[in-house]
């Protein structure tokens, strides 16, 4: 059966819609950023360079674009500019969120896959790589914050725990080991 060039560029661009819509939901099930990668083989098994499949992979990198600013653009005083009042554990649990997402797609980006595509894009001289690069560092600084961050927030645990669960008469022998712990993180961040 041959359908024709034109209506198979469009059964396969709708597949692959389809299939990075799935990724995209998938990721967001599981509380991480999935990147979405398109099928990598072409008719003898390598990225072919032609320009459709050029059109493709810049299509899959404006795709990782948005969902990496996404990421970026996570404000941690968000819900206190919501008039919410958030406990010392939502900054935790939010800066371990962070830095899980930011170190997933450091890993994807990173993968043989994702690189090969990256690097079709490099050679065919596509005019997103450049802005996309920034966008990789800004990515790889934000990580490297949020790890720092979960690092030294993480020793608050125990006691933003114990601050919730425990009565009011027993908070005042909690205060010292917390301000230890902060002047601890100060001292060494």
């Amino acid at each position: 059966l041959n359908w024709g060039d034109l209506t198979s560029r469009e059964i396969t661009g709708n597949l692959h819609s389809y299939l990075s819509s799935m990724s995209i939901v998938c990721g967001q099930v599981s509380a991480e950023t999935r990147l979405p990668t398109p099928p990598l083989d072409g008719e003898h098994g390598a990225l072919s360079e032609t320009h459709n499949r050029i059109a493709l992979l810049e299509g899959t990198l404006l795709t990782w674009k948005k969902q990496i600013k996404n990421v970026l653009q996570q404000d941690p005083e968000a819900q206190l500019k919501l008039g919410l009042n958030p406990t010392p554990d939502t900054e935790i649990s939010f800066w371990k969120t962070r830095a899980n997402n930011l170190n997933s797609i450091s890993e994807q980006l990173s993968s043989k896959p994702n690189r090969r595509i990256l690097r079709a894009l490099e050679i065919a001289k596509s005019t997103y790589c450049t802005d996309f690069s920034k966008l990789c560092r800004e990515a790889r600084k934000a990580r490297d914050e949020a790890n720092d961050n979960v690092k030294y927030l993480q020793t608050l645990e125990k006691w933003m725990r114990k601050l919730n669960e425990d009565d009011v008469e027993n908070l005042t022998a909690i205060f010292k080991p917390i301000m230890h712990t902060l002047m601890l993180i100060w001292k060494h961040s």
